[in-house]
C-alpha cells in the first residue's frame, strides 16, 4: 500500500492527488486541503482505490494476501464480530438493512441477510466507504471528493444489489428526493433564522474591548480583532468575521474559504470589574461551551516594564512594599501574608487567591507612581515614597 499515507501534506506529493470540493449555494467550489495531523487517528489515513482494494482482499482472505499470512484469522474474526450494541430501531424506509452493531473498528449489520462489515470516513471535501461481505467474498470501495456527498453509500448499495442479484432499488432517485426536500427545508429554516434574535439590543462594550487573545489549556488560542464594524475571530487558522447578534452574543458570518464557523454563536463574558475577560464557544455539541480566557497584556510579564511599579507605598502612615521577584510583582502588607499579583490589563493586577481585590498603577506627567488598591469596600489610593 505504497500510495497510502497519514497526512494531506504527503498526499500532495502525488502527481494526480484528488482535490476537495463542496456544494455551496448551488455552486461547486474547490476547498482548501485542511491539515488534521493533530487528530490523525480520527481521519488522517489517505489512500487510493488500488491500495484499499488490497486492504479489503486481506480481510476477505482471512489474513492472507498474495500468498503471505499477515494477520491471524482469529484476530480478523474478532474484529468482524459485534462487540458493542448501538441502540437503534430498524429504519422503516430501509427494511432490508438491520440496525448497526460495532466490532473492533468496523460497523456490522446485515443487508438482505448478507453479513456486512463496513466503515466510512469523511474530512473536508472527501468522503469514503469501505465495505465487505465476509461470507460472500465480496468487497466494495467507494470514494467521493465532494463535501458531505451521499454518493459512496448509494454506489455501494447499487453495486451490491447487482452482485447479489437482488431486486434493484432506485437508491439514487430516493436520495435525490430526500436531498431536494432537505434543501427546501433548510432554505425555509434559514429565512426564519432572525426569529431567534432579540431585537433592539446592543453590545455592552466598545468593539475594541472584545479584541485580544483568549486561551484554553486544551483547545489553544483564539485571536479576536476589530475590522471596521465587525469582530474577526481566528482559531486554528480559520478566519471568520462575526456580527452582533444580541446582547453579548455574536454570530459567525460567511467566509467563502471556510464555512466551519458560519452561524456559530459565541458569547463574551465580563468579570466583576466590567472587563471582557472570557469568550464561550460551542465547539462540542455534547458538552458545555468551551470557555477561553483572555490573556493578560504581554508587557505585564516583562521584568523591565514591571520595575516601574516596584517601591514602598504609603497608606495612613503604614508602609506597603511592592517588589519584583523574577516576572512576578508581590505585595507585602505589615501583619499579612505575602501576596502575588496576577497580571491583568491596563497596568492592573489581581491579588492571587483573593477574589475581588486588585491593584492598578498610574503615573502622572512627572512619573510619580500611585497604586490604587481596589477592594469590595472601596478604592484605596497609595502614593509611592520617593517618587
Amino acid at each position: 500500500m505504497k500510495s497510502t499515507n497519514f497526512s494531506v501534506n504527503d498526499s500532495q506529493v502525488a502527481a494526480d492527488f484528488a482535490q476537495p470540493y463542496e456544494l455551496k449555494d448551488d455552486v461547486v467550489r474547490k476547498m482548501a486541503l485542511r491539515n488534521i495531523d493533530n487528530v490523525g487517528p480520527a481521519g488522517s489515513i489517505n489512500s487510493n482505490i488500488e491500495d484499499m482494494a488490497k486492504w479489503v482482499i486481506l480481510h476477505l482472505g482471512k489474513g492472507k494476501f498474495a500468498g503471505r499470512k499477515l494477520i491471524g484469522e482469529s484476530t480478523l474474526t474478532d474484529m468482524h464480530m459485534p462487540h458493542v450494541t448501538i441502540p437503534s430501531l430498524p429504519d422503516p424506509d430501509e427494511p432490508e438493512t438491520s440496525p448497526d452493531s460495532y466490532g473492533m473498528g468496523w460497523f456490522i449489520q446485515t443487508y438482505h441477510g448478507h453479513y456486512w462489515v463496513h466503515h466510512g470516513g469523511a474530512i473536508d471535501g472527501f468522503i469514503a466507504l469501505v465495505s465487505f461481505f465476509p461470507n460472500d467474498g465480496v468487497g466494495v470501495i467507494a470514494f467521493a471528493n465532494m463535501n458531505g456527498a451521499a454518493l459512496p453509500g448509494l454506489v455501494t448499495r447499487s453495486a451490491v444489489d447487482r452482485l447479489f442479484g437482488i431486486e434493484r432499488k432506485d437508491w439514487y432517485d430516493k436520495a435525490l428526493s430526500r436531498w431536494k426536500l432537505g434543501k427546501q427545508a433548510s432554505k425555509q429554516a434559514e429565512e426564519k433564522k432572525d426569529t431567534l434574535r432579540k431585537p433592539g439590543t446592543k453590545p455592552a462594550h466598545f468593539l475594541s474591548e472584545y479584541a485580544g487573545e483568549y486561551e484554553h489549556p486544551g483547545y489553544g488560542a483564539i485571536t479576536v480583532q476589530t475590522r471596521a464594524d465587525q469582530l474577526v475571530l481566528t482559531f486554528n487558522n480559520i478566519v471568520t468575521p462575526f456580527e452582533h447578534w444580541h446582547f453579548e452574543i455574536l454570530n459567525g458570518l460567511e467566509n467563502p474559504d471556510d464555512h466551519t464557523f458560519e452561524n456559530l454563536r459565541i458569547q463574551f463574558l465580563s468579570n466583576l470589574k466590567g472587563d471582557v475577560d472570557r469568550v464561550a464557544v460551542p465547539l462540542e455539541p455534547a458538552v458545555d461551551d468551551i470557555v477561553f480566557h483572555k490573556r493578560p497584556d504581554s508587557k505585564l510579564s516583562d521584568p523591565t516594564y514591571l520595575t516601574r511599579f516596584a517601591g514602598i507605598y504609603e497608606l495612613a502612615g503604614q508602609e506597603i512594599t511592592i517588589a519584583l521577584q523574577g516576572k512576578i510583582l508581590t505585595v507585602t502588607v505589615p501583619g499579612q501574608p505575602l501576596y502575588e499579583l496576577s497580571a491583568d490589563r491596563n497596568d492592573e493586577f489581581n491579588l492571587k487567591g483573593v477574589a475581588g481585590f486588585s491593584v492598578r498603577f498610574a503615573a502622572d506627567g512627572q512619573g510619580a507612581m500611585t497604586a490604587f488598591f481596589n477592594q469590595p469596600n472601596g478604592v484605596f489610593e497609595l502614593k509611592r515614597k520617593g517618587n
